[in-house]
């Protein structure tokens, strides 16, 4: 079954939206502020992922930070919305719809997943 060009201008449509949104809404945030790091859940060439509890909800989540000096604020906002649509999906990481930057960084909050990602579950080969 082919998907259909109705369809699939639709849903760029509603990523475009959903860019544009997270884009008018982007606030400085003072990490410390909101959130009590806990650890490090992982870092790569363009960020790092850390394990926090927002200190109001009490809520544990991963906030992911994309380093501004290696990531454009479109390629930012086109992961963050991708994310964000795609995260109603039961085999999909759960998004809380929140995104913000720093100086450093560029920063969204996922649902934390206590077995890691997929990578941390496939056997070697």
């Amino acid at each position: 079954m082919s998907s259909s060009p109705v369809v699939s201008r639709v849903s760029v449509d509603i990523l475009e939206e959903l860019q544009l949104f997270a884009a008018q809404n982007l606030e400085k945030v003072e990490v410390n502020k909101y959130y009590e790091v806990i650890r490090e859940l992982g870092k790569g060439t363009y960020g790092k992922v850390d394990l926090v509890i927002h200190k109001i909800r009490g809520t544990k989540m991963a906030l992911k930070f994309l380093k501004k000096k290696t990531t454009k604020l479109k390629s930012f906002l086109r992961e963050y919305s991708i994310s964000l649509y795609l995260s109603p999906c039961p085999f999909i990481i759960n998004m809380f719809g929140i995104a913000f930057e720093t100086e450093e960084y560029y920063v969204f909050a996922q649902e934390y997943a206590p077995s890691g990602d997929l990578f941390d579950i496939i056997p070697p080969q």
